[in-house]
């Protein structure tokens, strides 16, 4: 089966430290991702909380998604790996800070493989908006972070809107999206 691959990046102003804590504050991952409904810890890791060998819980519809971290390096990044509540194996995502200037760039990196033969393109394409998302929302919303490019997220039920800078309402496409990854989610997250 084919492996999905991809390198996301994003830079902000904020410090390399502020930056680290919010990625890795796993119980506030649903303040900023307009997609769950909560993010918990079934247990807690080394250093505590958010450490090595933190189970962290992502719940949204359907099953929820359960992940270990595997890697905690303050501040220069984290790894996790998927336990369950996806059709993939050997989903492992890893996230790198580094200061850039006055600011700090994150790169999150992913490897995962569909479980489903010929859905690597749809699973890259999902994986990759969501953890975009989720991405975005944290360096946005968690570090008020007044000179990002990056809309904050606010939730609006299952819908996706954002505040556009000159302070519109904008609906952000993705009504269509989160319908399509939860109809995937329920028929083969097992």
């Amino acid at each position: 089966m084919a492996m999905v691959e991809f390198t996301l990046t994003q830079t902000t102003t904020a410090p390399i430290e502020k930056v680290f804590d919010a990625l890795t504050n796993h119980r506030g991952i649903a303040d900023y991702m307009p997609l769950l409904r909560r993010s918990t810890l079934d247990h807690e890791g080394t250093p505590a909380p958010n450490g090595v060998g933190a189970v962290r819980r992502l719940e949204a519809l359907g099953p929820a998604i359960v992940e270990e971290i595997i890697s905690y390096q303050r501040p220069s990044g984290y790894a996790y790996k998927l336990i369950s509540g996806a059709p993939v194996r050997d989903h492992v995502g890893t996230v790198s800070l580094r200061e850039a200037g006055t600011g700090t760039e994150a790169t999150w990196h992913l490897r995962s493989t569909p479980k489903i033969p010929g859905t690597d393109w749809l699973l890259t394409a999902v994986l990759k908006k969501v953890i975009g998302d989720l991405f975005k929302g944290a360096i946005a919303r968690k570090f008020v972070d007044q000179h990002a490019r990056i809309s904050i997220i606010e939730k609006r039920g299952f819908l996706c809107h954002t505040k556009g800078e000159n302070g519109t309402k904008e609906n952000g496409g993705d009504e269509l999206f989160h319908e399509l990854v939860f109809f995937i989610h329920q028929k083969f997250a097992k």
